[in-house]
Order: structure tokens, then C-alpha cells, then sequence
């Protein structure tokens, strides 16, 4: 009878014990010749390591940092274009001169400090948003690692740098239509990812830009047209 363990790397710390066999075939073995005895262990062992491995599933591959958007469109949305940095960049690069890799979608730019194992990437969204209310509009950036706020090409707030998570907050006067925005972005070393855009307008309190919240009203016309944005405006 098998009560010699028989040995195998793959399967419990090298050891496949005679007590795993089938009861049968230890019986059979008692009227088998030797290379019949060696042939049936052989067999057995690699239908036992064949069934062990075919219980072991692969680990699903889970998500090491924030989604930055979508990759389906989204109307009136944000539109992200993702580029890889060379290592070890100190700042923002000049966007215009990198080969984009993928671009995202999103409505707001709502990232809070997290870790990432992603490194040395950088995304610039671009998008336009429309104001009914004319006034004061104090807009906050926090980043890890380095952002920038344009507003109408104008530089509204500077976080440009590796550095860690940071809040920059300035004050733009804004006239009621059309405005274009744009957060170029990028993340450093890591271990932890950033970036939030904020915004507080007149008379109202502090919250996530978004910009469901700054739609074109029904019927614009010209640079206002909705185009393919919704019209439903939220409060």
C-alpha cells in the first residue's frame, strides 16, 4: 500500500500525503507489479495537482488610486487628457509638447487625499462652465502634487510643484455667460494623490465645483449654446 508520501513543489509546502489518494487505488496496489504500482502513483499525483490548481483562482487586480473620470463622454463634462511624465519632473510640463495617452470625463474635480500607487503622470481638463449670477466667485484648489486654476486663460491659482496636499483660494470676479476653464495637473512620487477644485459663489456657501451646476440656461445662443449639454440646472 501507498504510505510513502510522495512529494511535489506546487501543493501543500512540497508534501502530497498517501492519505489524499483514493482508498481504490491504495487497495489495487496490492496486486499490481512495481511499474504498474509507479505508473498509477505517477497518474495520481498529477490528476491531484491538476485538480489543486484548478481551485486556485488568480487575485483579481484591485484599483491602487482615484479614477480620474470616465473614459465615455459625459455632455458638459470636464475633459481630462492623460500624459506620462518623465521621472523626477519638478513641476508642471508644458502639455503642448507631450504625446497625450488617454483621456477622462468628469463633471468635478472632487479627488481627496488618497494613496495611489500610480506615479509621474499628469492630466489637464478643459471645459467651459456658465454663470447666471454675476459676482464675486472664490475658488479653492488643494493638490498632491502640483495644480494650476485657469479662468478664461487667465492663471487664477498657482500650486504648481511636488509638494504635499496644498489648498490655494483666490477671488475672481465673474460677468454672467460663458466662461472657459482649465486645471492642468500633475502627480509626483508617490504614495498619495490629491486634487479638489472648490467654489464658493456670491451669497452661497463653499462646495465642489461641478459643472452641472453651471449650465447654459434653455434658448442660449451663440457662445452660450448648450450644444450637447443637459439644460437641467441643479441647485
Amino acid at each position: 500500500m501507498f504510505r510513502k508520501a510522495v512529494t511535489s513543489p506546487d501543493f501543500k509546502r512540497g508534501t502530497i500525503y498517501a492519505s489524499a489518494f483514493p482508498r481504490d487505488l491504495r487497495d489495487m496496489n496490492e496486486c499490481m507489479p512495481i511499474a504498474g504500482r509507479r505508473m498509477l502513483c505517477a497518474v495520481t499525483v498529477l490528476l491531484l495537482l491538476s485538480i489543486h490548481a484548478g481551485a486556485v483562482k488568480p487575485k483579481k487586480k484591485t484599483h491602487s488610486g482615484p479614477v480620474f473620470g470616465s473614459p465615455e463622454p459625459i455632455p458638459g463634462a470636464l475633459r481630462g487628457t492623460i500624459y506620462r511624465l518623465t521621472n523626477n519632473s519638478p513641476h508642471l510640463p508644458d502639455f503642448t509638447r507631450l504625446r497625450p495617452v488617454d483621456v477622462v470625463y468628469t463633471t468635478a474635480l472632487d479627488y481627496i487625499l488618497q494613496p495611489c500607487d500610480d506615479e509621474w503622470f499628469g492630466i489637464e481638463y478643459e471645459g467651459t462652465f456658465y454663470v447666471t449670477k454675476p459676482g464675486d466667485y472664490r475658488f479653492q484648489l488643494t493638490a498632491d502634487d502640483g495644480a494650476q486654476l485657469f479662468i478664461d486663460g487667465k492663471r487664477i491659482i498657482d500650486q504648481d510643484g511636488v509638494h504635499a496636499a496644498e489648498t490655494g483660494e483666490e477671488i475672481v470676479r465673474l460677468e454672467a455667460g460663458g466662461h472657459k476653464l482649465r486645471v492642468p495637473y500633475f502627480q509626483g512620487p508617490r504614495p498619495y494623490v490629491a486634487l479638489v477644485l472648490e467654489v464658493k459663489p456670491p451669497g452661497g456657501k463653499t462646495r465642489v465645483f461641478n459643472t452641472d451646476d453651471f449650465q447654459p440656461p434653455p434658448g442660449a445662443v451663440g457662445a452660450d449654446a448648450p450644444e450637447s449639454r443637459p439644460t437641467i440646472r441643479h441647485k
